[in-house]
């Protein structure tokens, strides 16, 4: 009676805990971040962790994205915690090899090393990869730039001002006009 009970064969399945879906680096993730990573849970089989071969090829195909996608969404994996490589791939190896990978929330079945789960330390502050301290250009040269006038009239400065308060219209072009009192008091010209 008891063996009626069991399952007949074992349905395989991934599995996503609450904590990951509420951690920042999951938020900061694409979705083909998270497809991709999906594709490594399905590839983690319980005793391979360490050995998980993954390539940017394999997963060109299986997503059905562009090359550079695939290598900055391993990138993106990597950088917030949920992917380390443990074996690099080259093209000096003869065959076809790829990068091997341990996911951080599991043990490793390598070294026997404890899931480090970096991705819950992760931090959207963290992402920027220059010091906001560091200067592109040194003070000394920044000095030596002349700066760029603005022009007379935009629509950020308002209405165009004279430079002196002298009339800027050429005397050739003003007409005088002498205006002479006649001798019935009226003014002529």
């Amino acid at each position: 009676m008891a063996n009626s009970k069991r399952r007949k064969g074992k349905g395989k399945f991934v599995m996503i805990e609450k904590y990951m879906f509420d951690s920042d680096a999951w938020m900061a993730l694409s979705c083909v971040d998270r497809c991709l990573y999906l594709e490594f849970l399905k590839r983690y089989d319980g005793f391979n962790n360490g050995r998980i071969g993954f390539s940017c090829r394999e997963a060109v195909a299986l997503l059905r994205i562009g090359k550079s996608t695939a290598s900055r969404s391993f990138k993106n994996l990597e950088d917030k915690g949920f992917i380390e490589v443990t074996k690099r791939s080259g093209f000096n190896i003869k065959g076809r090899v790829s990068n091997e990978h341990r996911l951080t929330e599991y043990k490793c079945d390598i070294t026997g090393e404890l899931p480090t789960k970096k991705f819950v330390h992760w931090r959207p502050d963290e992402k920027s990869t220059v010091p906001p301290q560091v200067r592109t250009v040194p003070s000394q040269v920044r000095k030596r730039q002349k700066a760029v006038p603005k022009p007379p009239h935009s629509p950020t400065t308002g209405t165009v001002k004279p430079k002196n308060e002298v009339s800027q219209s050429h005397h050739r072009y003003t007409y005088r006009y002498t205006i002479q009192e006649g001798d019935d008091g009226q003014p002529t010209v």
